[in-house]
């Protein structure tokens, strides 16, 4: 349920971890940092508790794009 999306890379497409911050909901932070990790990325800022609201971090992919996680509290 919610929005779908998709990742696209081509010429015309430019990496920036300068710009608009995507975030993407996962069951478990801690999981989806290591995967990024383990697949060339870097964590930029670690998983932090948002009180009630759950949890963030935010990582630069492989290509240099800086993308945000969210964890619900629950």
């Amino acid at each position: 349920s919610g929005i779908s999306g998709a990742l696209a890379k081509g010429e015309i497409y430019k990496p920036t971890n300068d710009g608009v911050v995507i975030y993407f909901k996962t069951e478990n932070i801690d999981k989806t940092l290591k995967i990024v990790i383990e697949n060339g990325g870097q964590m930029l800022y670690p998983k932090t508790s948002n009180e009630e609201l759950g949890f963030v971090a935010e990582f630069e992919d492989s290509e240099g794009n800086r993308i945000a996680l969210h964890q619900s509290s629950n």
